[in-house]
């Protein structure tokens, strides 16, 4: 394998990584934020009764 091609996979494997490692921060700190979690909770109570009416109507 070429240098360059080595040298710009490894390059592209360093750059996901930290886009990995940014969304996992990201997440943590949303995790512990109780407005994001409040939003969050009240998406997945909407979502669980748009299931249930789904679930109702077949």
């Amino acid at each position: 394998m070429p240098k360059n091609k080595l040298i710009e996979k490894a390059l592209t494997l360093y750059l996901d990584q930290l886009k990995r490692a940014q969304y996992v921060q990201s997440y943590r700190k949303a995790g512990q934020d109780k407005e994001a979690m409040a939003m969050a909770e009240e998406g997945m109570l909407d979502y669980f009764k748009q299931l249930e009416q789904a679930d109702a109507t077949r």
